[in-house]
């Protein structure tokens, strides 16, 4: 049946058939009936960030949604400020929406709002995937990446920002991807551009990653043009995000220094690097802040865990679940930026510029999450990432079959 399957995929009349809009779009219906059902049986769940949303909502629908009233009469819950609250109010106002529509039944408003979003970013990885390879059997394999990707499935049934965050920040890459291409200087693509990052910053802090990226995307489109060597100019881009985020991280760490200490290592919840999970909980307590490079070691390790998908803690069901997805993912994606940095220093083609984008996209959450932010013990906040993975992971599988059909 298999090899029968094989066949007729490399049919020439089949392939002429199955492509471009028609291909992504069974795919993604049969990833979304998939999808789907799972959501539908699950239900809305409920999570302890619950509550925040649906309380700053009742305060938008007794004030009316007077945001700049709640902004300036330094409204605050839990002892948080104005502006990080205010970092928070577009999911709560689609949670307000939701229950002055729907009285009672809120919570499947959202769970719609929710599955919409998460649909949108399949649709729109597999369109991204299709648009820079052209290629069939690439496709295929982004869409069976995305079938399999629990990491993305589990958060659509919560009722908290990450699908729809995850969504809005991966079409931020798109936009900005298409972007860098040459002669795509449309006004509604700069537009878009300028709305999704608006939007992006009122949905979550931790969008702020995606200013300093949107910052380094204007400066690299001006001088991708100048300097040819694209490949020199990403290692300057991250070495400069990077310093960004270490510069930062000490001017904290200096002008509240107790703080930051009890940051770093005291919510073993929160920042999850804890005995009970690596072994590595005594070399901060053990070994406290001696010099201005002490914080290095723990740097390295956020970084590495940020990525890490096997956890002592995990099933053995997990662990396997994670792995099936994670190992293609990840070995593609390191095989994708090999092929990035063994092409020709003048070679600045569509793939090439995707993988610049995608690479400085991945560095700036990752080292964003590492230096000033957490890695919370559920790996929500790798989330926004994972689409961003998988359309990296399938250059990658385009670049190894290109390279398998050189050697053949």
């Amino acid at each position: 049946m298999i090899n029968q399957l094989i066949m007729l995929v490399k049919r020439k009349r089949f392939r002429q058939w199955f492509r471009g809009p028609v291909a992504v779009m069974i795919l993604f219906l049969i990833i979304g009936t998939v999808h789907v059902t799972y959501v539908i049986y699950k239900g809305p769940l409920i999570a302890p960030d619950t509550d925040d949303y649906l309380n700053w909502a009742n305060y938008l629908i007794t004030h009316n949604f007077n945001y700049l009233k709640l902004y300036f009469n330094n409204f605050s819950v839990e002892s948080e400020s104005s502006h990080i609250l205010f970092m928070r109010f577009g999911f709560s106002s689609i949670v307000a929406f939701c229950k002055i529509i729907l009285n009672s039944n809120w919570l499947y408003g959202v769970l719609i709002f929710n599955l919409f979003m998460y649909l949108l970013a399949i649709y729109t990885i597999l369109f991204f995937v299709w648009k820079l390879t052209k290629d069939v059997f690439t496709l295929v394999f982004c869409s069976v990446i995305c079938l399999i990707s629990n990491e993305m499935l589990l958060w659509v049934n919560y009722i908290l920002t990450d699908s729809s965050f995850m969504s809005i920040v991966f079409l931020i890459l798109f936009s900005t991807t298409n972007f860098l291409l040459p002669k795509a200087n449309s006004f509604n693509l700069k537009l878009s551009i300028f709305g999704l990052v608006i939007l992006s910053l009122f949905w979550r802090p931790t969008a702020i990653p995606i200013i300093l990226f949107i910052f380094i995307i204007l400066i690299s489109k001006q001088l991708i043009r100048k300097f040819p060597n694209i490949k020199i100019l990403l290692l300057i881009d991250i070495t400069f995000i990077t310093l960004i985020f270490i510069i930062s991280s000490y001017y904290f760490l200096f002008n509240s220094h107790s703080q930051h200490i009890t940051n770093i290592i005291g919510f073993s919840h929160w920042n999850f690097v804890s005995d009970r999970v690596y072994g590595f909980d005594n070399i901060f307590f053990n070994s406290p802040y001696k010099n201005i490079l002490s914080p290095a070691l723990y740097y390295i390790i956020k970084f590495i865990t940020y990525f890490t998908f096997i956890n002592q803690e995990f099933s053995v069901s997990h662990i396997v679940a994670n792995s099936i997805f994670f190992i293609p993912v990840y070995s593609f994606s390191f095989f994708a930026i090999y092929s990035f940095f063994k092409k020709p220093i003048y070679v600045n083609n569509n793939l090439v510029i995707a993988t610049f984008a995608i690479t400085l996209f991945i560095m700036s959450f990752g080292l964003f999450h590492t230096i000033i932010a957490h890695i919370d013990y559920d790996w929500r906040y790798r989330l926004p990432i994972i689409p961003v993975l998988i359309a990296l992971s399938s250059i990658g599988f385009y670049e190894f079959r290109r390279l398998l059909k050189l050697r053949t």
